[in-house]
């Protein structure tokens, strides 16, 4: 019967694994395996601590202790980080007879359902992109004024991300100069009276100029690194003058992660919005999908 067991389990498609009351594995199948990201031989005697986070491991071991306890089956949905990457996982843990050495014994039944969890997030994702967009639509046509335009489009891109500092400038080809017209920083409108025309930077250089040059959306989770490569760059300082020199590093609120997207008149560019957070990596790709749509 023990061996017939094996052969069940080990051609499960879902993870099967034994547990004693303390969290120590007693069997591991082939897909419990795969999903830790370690051999089979390995799991045995090895603790849930040694696998987990301790936050989830705690968790899993008060489910195995409630089990234990009480004789009760007990079901969850979690989204744990193992070895091979972060998996949705569904899980029963359900009581076993006692083994011969007095052991009591739980097992767990655990199901990858991170397709689905992943499925449902883009569901949920596309419901909100298309409320924004609608809403987008619906404003921004009750009106012509620039100034308006510009502070309606702000308002609805931070519901969505962060936008601690927006940029939105035009870009004329005769003269090759970025110009801004409009700018807003810790929810404020900024004076853009002294902000000074940017010359398109040389090929591959600059954030604004590969924007142009390319015809490009760009997601940059460091900014900063990136604007290393500006000819010229400048940074409005927390009295909201603007110079040339690099803000202090220890400064909470400096651009660390920024979207770049250029604004085309048919096929060409012609003025460039660009968003920043004050985090690194605060931006994700569809984030910048939302961005390049408004």
């Amino acid at each position: 019967m023990d061996a017939l067991f094996r052969v069940v389990t080990d051609r499960a498609t879902d993870a099967m694994c034994i547990f004693d009351e303390k969290g120590t594995i007693v069997y591991a199948n082939a897909a419990c395996a795969s999903i830790f990201g370690t051999p089979r031989a390995d799991l045995v005697s090895v603790t849930i601590g040694a696998i987990l986070s301790p936050d989830q491991a705690a968790q899993r071991l008060r489910y195995l202790q409630h089990v234990v306890s009480t004789g009760e089956t007990v079901r969850s949905e979690a989204r744990l980080n193992f070895p091979t990457g972060t998996r949705w996982l569904a899980g029963e843990y359900s009581p076993l007879p006692t083994a011969p050495d007095g052991s009591r014994l739980v097992l767990l039944v655990a199901r990858d359902i991170t397709e689905q969890k992943r499925a449902e997030s883009d569901m949920r994702d596309s419901a909100e992109e298309r409320d924004l967009l609608y809403r987008a639509g619906e404003q921004l046509g009750r009106t012509l004024d620039l100034s308006t335009i510009f502070t309606i489009m702000r308002s609805l891109i931070a519901e969505r991300m962060d936008c601690d500092v927006l940029y939105l400038s035009n870009f004329a080809p005769s003269t090759r100069l970025i110009t801004c017209l409009f700018a807003w920083q810790d929810g404020q409108p900024m004076d853009i009276s002294a902000f000074p025309p940017v010359p398109l930077a040389p090929e591959g250089k600059g954030t604004q100029s590969i924007a142009i040059r390319t015809g490009k959306s760009i997601l940059l989770a460091d900014y900063n690194a990136q604007r290393q490569t500006s000819r010229k760059s400048y940074y409005v300082d927390e009295k909201g003058q603007v110079t040339d020199q690099d803000p202090p590093p220890e400064d909470p609120n400096i651009p660390r992660s920024a979207l770049i997207v250029p604004l085309k008149l048919g096929q060409e560019v012609r003025g460039v919005i660009q968003i920043f957070s004050y985090r690194l990596n605060a931006y994700s790709d569809q984030d910048l999908r939302i961005l390049e749509a408004i």
